[in-house]
């Protein structure tokens, strides 16, 4: 009888040692899962929104003025609204006629009245309204140049516009080759209402690939990087090392809770075409 109460506790030790093993795995996975799900998005979100590479950040200093911000200006109901801002890069001017490039979509919406170029160089809402006395946020905008677009290329999400502006802006320098995997880059956008942020990643992709906003609209062929990007950065300008312009952002991929996966631009060979279009039409 000893033996077999013996052999009973037994199983009943083997039973209780397996369920213990069974909870430990699942805790095990739980854990490994909220590190994949929880921490380590956050980690890649907040390095791309810090990193910064010394050795270009004064070069890139160098290149803020060829940078604008473009603000929607809606007129409706007898109030007026003004947008966050998206991004631009200036290619070239004539005179005091200044040409930019930036994102496609920034520019497709029918409801907007129209939009306006804030520069690096132009006092922010609250500083204008502090040299002007009894100014307020309409006579802000009223006073900034009007956008003209002069050129669209929905393929490649890119269009062409103008401005006229006294201000001294400087044009890009557009690269000659397309980015290579593991190169430096750096942005200059305005990301979630921001105002010319700089960031700075390497390009992730071998070659472009296709990216879909899931908008019914064809997919463009991009090329992704790791530098921060968010809602405002569409049209921005790439940078490389030699501060030359290798892309102009149009979005990226986030996870389900909105934090920064990668971004994605259209590449050099894109806007060479975009532009030569837009110069035969001239």
């Amino acid at each position: 009888m000893s033996g077999m109460k013996t052999a009973d506790c037994n199983c009943k030790e083997q039973h209780a040692m397996k369920k213990s093993i069974g909870i430990i795995l699942i805790i095990c996975i739980v854990l490994t899962l909220a590190l994949l799900i929880g921490i380590l998005p956050s980690v890649t979100d907040y390095q791309a929104k810090h990193r910064i590479y010394t050795d270009m950040q004064t070069d890139l200093s160098d290149v803020m003025n060829v940078n604008i911000r473009i603000v929607s200006v809606d007129k409706h109901d007898g109030g007026i609204a003004y947008g966050a801002g998206s991004s631009g890069v200036v290619i070239e001017k004539t005179e005091n006629k200044y040409y930019a490039l930036t994102a496609f979509h920034v520019l497709a919406n029918d409801e907007i009245d129209y939009f306006v170029v804030i520069t690096p160089d132009d006092p922010s809402v609250f500083d204008y309204k502090k040299e002007h006395e009894g100014v307020g946020q309409e006579e802000y905008y009223n006073q900034l140049p009007k956008v003209k677009v002069e050129f669209e290329k929905e393929e490649s999400d890119l269009a062409v516009i103008s401005f006229e502006s006294d201000k001294q802006i400087s044009v890009v320098q557009i690269a000659e080759t397309m980015p290579e995997k593991g190169d430096r880059i750096a942005v200059i956008s305005n990301p979630e209402g921001e105002k010319f942020v700089s960031t700075y990643g390497k390009i992730k992709s071998s070659k472009p690939e296709n990216f879909s906003f899931n908008d019914d609209q064809s997919d463009n062929l991009v090329v992704k990087h790791s530098a921060y990007e968010a809602p405002g950065s569409s049209g921005s300008a790439v940078y490389n090392e030699s501060m030359e312009l290798v892309g102009i952002n149009i979005g990226g991929g986030r996870d389900v809770f909105g934090r920064f996966r990668y971004g994605v631009m259209i590449p050099t060979d894109q806007i060479n075409e975009c532009i030569s279009g837009w110069q035969e039409e001239k």
